[in-house]
């Protein structure tokens, strides 16, 4: 006998074996959709109607229990693919700073601390979020934003009555959407659509990275998009209801839209946590205070790449460089700036020493992956701006003994070795006579020779000279962001000509035009454009985070999921993201290590 739903009445064995199809014959799995309960005296509460949306769409429903303890409230959003904040009660409005209105109604500090804290932890993992109603209210508070705390007492318009008196899975007024807006594509394009509506509070000032794509007759918003520095959106009215109660086609988009997020950060998830992942160009070591030990295990507020923003990012790897700006050529000069890349280098592995094992330095493709398998970050050697050298090309023989992987022949300015994409004199026309030894050494002692922040005549006598693969480590199409730092077309298939790899950067000004407006979506522009004119063997990601590089939707080691999200948005396979993330880079270290190996034996049999 079945019920209505389909269970079989009283039948164990059927139910063990329907649930055995989805537990041991099933590699398909539902994104995992929390959504925030809220609380009756003693008891969770939950409105049906929200797990019924999400099932209906093709998400597997998860509550996340109203508690006070953010930690367990943390860790249980962390499980998620997706996050759908709940309707509710009025929020207090000290948490944004104004003092309560008199017809403000029933407020609860501890549940608007539930609430913020799932907002905050989506937020900083980068999980899809869709808030209804007060959930959109808190998302707008959580970046910065306020709320109309009593609707009928501050529209100035003509109203529209928002506590309608019809059913609530009715349509009850109209709202208007933004053109070109997400929300616009959820539903297809449509210049308005009609919902229903039961509330006296919205969203008043904007916050941070907020953008309006819908809103009423009377100016009330009536739904947020954070996007593209958040993955959240938000409405104000209850889909849930006009789904459940009205079957409303229309309003079951938002939550197939939230599901197909959702599956889009699974899938992500699933590769970081099976795939090795390299940032090719970081600066960290700047940050190193010359009179105390750097810790790379604390969270820090400063650095943009940390060993637990790494983790947060499921980021596996980072190269981490002694940096330089140019200095004075002279014997002084050089002195000193030999003396402090050993220094940087030296701190930086006394603090990956001082990790307890969290992470290790890498030196070879085999370093990294055992690293990964045991858990450990690993941290790459480099060098950025030959001015390193102190003028002398034996000097790379010692950085490469000290695991030094590439070597940027310059940064802005002309030094001894060659001229710079910036700041340049053109002094040497190219690579100078002591540049050209410098690549050839760099060749011998199987160190990367890294043409970023070179100029165009540099780069042409980089590919003369050199007899293995160049990098570019943090670099651009110049077809996309018309800047003198990044590549032309044919220097780019110069560079995979030879073997090489362009790293994408996400220094801003390198990224995008205006640069403020530089996103995570304008970074993989530019990896799709080197995609299509040289293939998917010659690019990566690089950077340039304490560098100054970082730009909208990813700003730290901790967003780094959100570029392969994006990735996967435009179709980039899971062989094309491992090339991407750190296969396309490994192969021309390796190539340049076994070249210099045979130069080294050839000398030697000499």
């Amino acid at each position: 006998m079945k019920n209505n739903r389909g269970i079989e009445f009283a039948n164990l064995a059927a139910l063990r074996e329907k649930v055995r199809r989805f537990t041991v014959g099933s590699e398909d799995k539902k994104p995992l959709i929390g959504i925030t309960a809220n609380h009756a005296g003693v008891d969770q509460e939950l409105r049906d109607n929200y797990i019924k949306a999400v099932i209906r769409s093709g998400g597997a429903p998860y509550i996340i229990p109203y508690s006070n303890d953010t930690e367990a409230t943390v860790q249980a959003v962390e499980r998620c693919h997706g996050i759908l904040v709940t309707g509710g009660a009025d929020a207090h409005p000290l948490w944004y700073g104004e003092e309560p209105h008199p017809k403000l109604g029933a407020a609860d500090w501890v549940k608007d601390a539930f609430d913020m804290a799932v907002v905050i932890t989506a937020l900083e993992r980068g999980i899809p979020l869709l808030g209804i109603c007060r959930g959109m209210q808190l998302l707008n508070v959580v970046l910065g934003g306020s709320m109309i705390q009593d609707i009928p007492s501050a529209c100035e318009q003509e109203g529209v009555l928002h506590v309608q008196t019809s059913h609530r899975s009715e349509p009850w007024h109209s709202v208007s959407m933004e053109k070109k807006s997400r929300l616009s594509d959820v539903f297809g394009a449509q210049e308005s659509i009609y919902v229903n509506s039961f509330h006296h509070q919205a969203v008043g000032r904007l916050g941070k990275s907020i953008r309006v794509c819908a809103t009423a007759r009377d100016g009330i918003v009536e739904a947020i998009d954070a996007y593209p520095e958040h993955n959240a959106m938000g409405v104000q009215w209850h889909p849930e209801a006009m789904v459940s109660e009205g079957e409303s086609e229309e309003q079951a988009a938002l939550f197939s839209f939230l599901v197909k997020e959702a599956t889009l950060y699974a899938e992500a998830r699933t590769f970081h946590g099976k795939h090795l992942t390299l940032d090719s160009h970081t600066d960290t070591p700047m940050l190193f205070k010359n009179d105390e030990p750097y810790d790379l295990t604390a969270l820090s507020d400063k650095a943009l790449v940390d060993l637990p923003k790494m983790r947060a990012g499921n980021l596996d790897a980072a190269v981490m460089v002694a940096y330089l700006p140019q200095g004075e050529i002279s014997p002084e000069g050089h002195a000193k700036a030999y003396e402090y890349a050993l220094e940087r280098i030296r701190k930086l592995k006394t603090a990956v020493k001082n990790s307890g094992g969290a992470a290790r330095l890498a030196f070879s493709s085999k370093d990294l992956y055992v690293n990964k398998e045991n858990n450990r970050k690993s941290i790459i050697l480099g060098i950025e701006n030959g001015y390193a050298l102190g003028g002398d090309p034996d000097k790379v023989e010692e950085f490469a003994k000290m695991g030094v992987k590439y070597i940027t022949l310059c940064h802005n300015g002309d030094n001894a070795i060659c001229d710079s994409a910036s700041r340049s004199n053109h002094t040497h026309n190219g690579l100078s006579s002591l540049g050209r030894e410098v690549v050839r050494q760099m060749n011998t002692w199987g160190v990367m020779v890294d043409v970023s922040h070179a100029g165009i005549r540099t780069i042409e006598d980089v590919l003369e000279v050199s007899t293995s693969p160049i990098i570019a480590s943090h670099s651009g199409a110049r077809a996309i962001c018309d800047h003198p730092r990044n590549l032309y077309d044919d220097q780019i298939k110069a560079i995979a000509e030879c073997g090489g790899v362009v790293q994408v950067c996400m220094y801003k000004g390198f990224v995008y035009e205006p640069s403020n407006e530089a996103s995570l979506l304008h970074v993989i522009d530019h990896v799709e454009h080197i995609r299509e004119l040289v293939g998917i063997d010659h690019v990566g990601i690089g950077s340039d985070f304490d560098g100054d590089g970082e730009v909208i939707g990813c700003r730290d080691a901790s967003a780094m999921k959100r570029l392969t999200i994006e990735m996967l948005r435009r179709g980039f396979s899971t062989e094309e993201l491992m090339k991407v993330w750190g296969h396309n880079f490994l192969r021309v270290m390796k190539d340049v290590q076994m070249k210099g190996y045979k130069i080294r034996q050839e000398k030697t049999m000499r």
